[in-house]
């Protein structure tokens, strides 16, 4: 199964990283929360990153903070590219602390929202 990463980023402000592995690269989304209380996230679509992030801890190289890793593990289905058009998607995430439908998709004026919503208790965990 393909991996995921979440890291908390520090820098140029507090917001997490939400990694995909794709294609021996990792498909990554700025997400900071929405303006609402809500379990959506607005997504902004960042240049691949390397495949050592799904380990990594510490400080970032060119002087951009720090990241620590929150979370992560692997997610079903896999996405087919990492491509920069990622519009949508609708995968399960099955992390070490954190197990979640997560969801991907893009406004009317371009904008991205990704959804996480945890599993029901009535479904098996894997």
């Amino acid at each position: 199964m393909p991996r995921f990463a979440l890291l908390k980023h520090d820098w140029p402000f507090d917001h997490y990283d939400f990694m995909l592995e794709v294609d021996g690269v990792l498909a990554t989304w700025r997400l900071t929360p929405t303006p609402e209380p809500s379990p959506e996230y607005v997504a902004e679509r960042l240049p691949n990153h390397r495949i050592e992030y799904l380990t990594y801890e510490g400080a970032v190289s060119g002087n951009r903070g720090t990241v620590t890793r929150e979370d992560g593990g692997a997610y079903t289905p896999a996405l087919p590219t990492a491509g920069p058009t990622i519009s949508s998607f609708c995968i399960d995430i099955y992390g070490q602390t954190i197990n979640f439908e997560v969801s991907l998709r893009t406004m009317a004026d371009g904008q991205q929202r990704l959804l996480l919503r945890p599993f029901p208790p009535s479904r098996g965990q894997q």
